[in-house]
This record gives C-alpha cells, sequence and structure tokens, in this order.
C-alpha cells in the first residue's frame, strides 16, 4: 500500500469526527513539533490542510513536599497551560498535587503557565493514613501508606502486624465524618 511510505500523525478527522492516524502528504514547515500542510486520513481517505501549532515548552520553579521534606525542582509545562489549586499533575516524583501558586509574591488560585511563577505541590503517590483502634482502657495509632486512591470505607478490614482490625469510623480531613473516602482525603481511620 502507498500509504505505508508516508510519515503518520494523529489527528482529529474532520470528517469521521473521530481522532484518527492521517499520512502526511506534505509538510511546509518542519520546525519543532509544528506542522502545515497536506494529510491524508487514512479510515475514510479525506485530503485536508491542515496547521498545527505546538505550545512552547517553558520550566516553572516547583517546590515538592514529601512528608516533612521539601525540595526545589522544575516542572515541564506547555506554555499557557491552565494551572489551579487542588489539580494533580504528573511529574517524575510521582503524582503532585499543587498547594500554592506564586507571583510576584502574592498567591493566586488559578493561572495560565508562564515563566516567573512558583508552585507549591505535595507528593500525593503514597500518603500516609493515619489508624487508631481501642484496645480495652487504651487507644493505640499507627500508620501505613497507600496509593492515594486507595479507597476505605467504614465495615471494611485493616491488617496490622499480623492483627485484623475493621473500620468503625472515618474522619476526614477538615473533621467531617465519611462512610468512605480516598486515602488522600482521610485524617484518621477508627477501627476495633
Amino acid at each position: 500500500m502507498i500509504e505505508e511510505e508516508y510519515e503518520q500523525i494523529w489527528l482529529p478527522c474532520k470528517y469521521c469526527d473521530d481522532e484518527e492516524i492521517h499520512y502526511i502528504l506534505k509538510n511546509r514547515n518542519k520546525k519543532n513539533n509544528s506542522f502545515d500542510g497536506i494529510v491524508k486520513c487514512s479510515k475514510c481517505e479525506n485530503t485536508t490542510t491542515r496547521t498545527i501549532k505546538e505550545k512552547k515548552i517553558i520550566e516553572i520553579n516547583v517546590l515538592i513536599s514529601d512528608g516533612d521534606k521539601t525540595r526545589k525542582d522544575v516542572l515541564k509545562v506547555e506554555e499557557r497551560d491552565y494551572l489551579r489549586v487542588g489539580a494533580r499533575i504528573l511529574h517524575q516524583e510521582g503524582t503532585l498535587e499543587i498547594t500554592r501558586i506564586e507571583k510576584e509574591n502574592r498567591n493566586v488560585k488559578e493561572i495560565e503557565a508562564e515563566r516567573g511563577i512558583v508552585i507549591w505541590t505535595r507528593n500525593i503517590s503514597e500518603v500516609k493514613v493515619n489508624f487508631s483502634f481501642n484496645e480495652g482502657e487504651h487507644t493505640r495509632t499507627f500508620y501505613k501508606k497507600y496509593s492515594f486512591e486507595e479507597m476505605f470505607k467504614i465495615g471494611g478490614n485493616i491488617t496490622h502486624e499480623k492483627r485484623r482490625f475493621k473500620i468503625t469510623n472515618i474522619m476526614l480531613k477538615g473533621g467531617k465524618k465519611s462512610k468512605m473516602a480516598t486515602a488522600n482525603e482521610i485524617a484518621r481511620i477508627y477501627c476495633r
């Protein structure tokens, strides 16, 4: 088949309404990852002229908190990407949650990525979940690390030091109680 000789690019097809492989018939711009040329859809075989300008990649200073340690690093993002407090981003350290955005020494809740801003994050790839359980007159505590998306619910079981505990209550960050929550939302789990 003749199309096998052409370079390929994934694009949303103007006719199929799906993202499909397109064969590059002509490319007038070979700089960076930009494209300006003629493509042919591999599915419907319609030919169209397309221009795609890749966003510029910029480096933003990021502070990563992991437990009681915080370190500086750089985050590579596309210029004008939308960033907001509470959003999750992928980094070589794992999944990071944005906790603060600083621009010109003031905090903002959301911003388009640009040079000069500082993103404060916490590593939520694994989070520490605190547990409390009663043993007669004494309350004992322990913690375990879990994936931030690990789900816990009242009535579920936890194993610690070869002992099995039943979840009786879940306290969320901020003081509310819940019947079910992810590890990232939990302040403490009570067991018996």
